[in-house]
């Protein structure tokens, strides 16, 4: 009996020795032509966080009108 509260208690502590009560979670910036600039990007330590704050700069709307004609790579290729 006393070797299963033992096996028990390691195997108890075992398990709880892996859990972290940090949340993970680091907050981001605020995603703006300032923000979105390399040097900022790259004071984010964590990578995964640098990852999405990084797409969501890449999906800004950064005011880039449309081109007026624009070309269709088809009519470009050669045709034989």
């Amino acid at each position: 009996m006393p070797k299963q509260i033992l096996v028990l208690t390691l195997v108890g502590l075992a398990l709880l020795a892996g859990c972290d009560n940090s949340t993970g979670s680091t907050s981001l910036p605020e995603v703006n032509d300032r923000n979105c600039q390399l040097e900022k990007i790259n004071q984010i330590e964590d990578k995964a966080a640098r990852q999405d704050f990084t797409g969501q700069c890449s999906r800004r709307s950064i005011g880039i009108a449309p081109t007026e004609k624009p070309k269709n790579w088809l009519d470009l290729t050669d045709k034989e």
